[in-house]
């Protein structure tokens, strides 16, 4: 690729490295429209947390952003795909680079 700024050639792994200041995160987005009322209403005890006992937001420490948008880090990313799966979700996911 060439670079117009610099007026040179650029390799594809020099463009797609980020800088080192920003974290590699996953946005992901998902969808419950395939479980009954009843098992949405345990998805979301499970997501978020009920009676003392801490869900997965705050267990995985997830960000979430909308009600079905989560953000995670990617180290944390594995456990979420695996909690999503669990509930038959089938999320679309994002990688992202975010400061802090």
């Amino acid at each position: 690729m060439h670079s117009i700024t610099r007026n040179t050639m650029t390799s594809a792994t020099a463009r797609t490295q980020p800088p080192a200041h920003l974290k590699r995160r996953f946005l992901f987005t998902y969808t419950l429209l395939h479980l009954p009322q009843k098992d949405k209403v345990r998805f979301f005890y499970a997501l978020k947390g009920r009676d003392g006992k801490s869900g997965i937001i705050k267990t995985a420490k997830i960000g979430q952003l909308g009600k079905t948008v989560l953000l995670v880090d990617a180290g944390r990313a594995a456990e979420l795909r695996d909690f999503l799966r669990y509930w038959r979700c089938t999320p679309s996911e994002q990688e992202v680079w975010m400061h802090g």
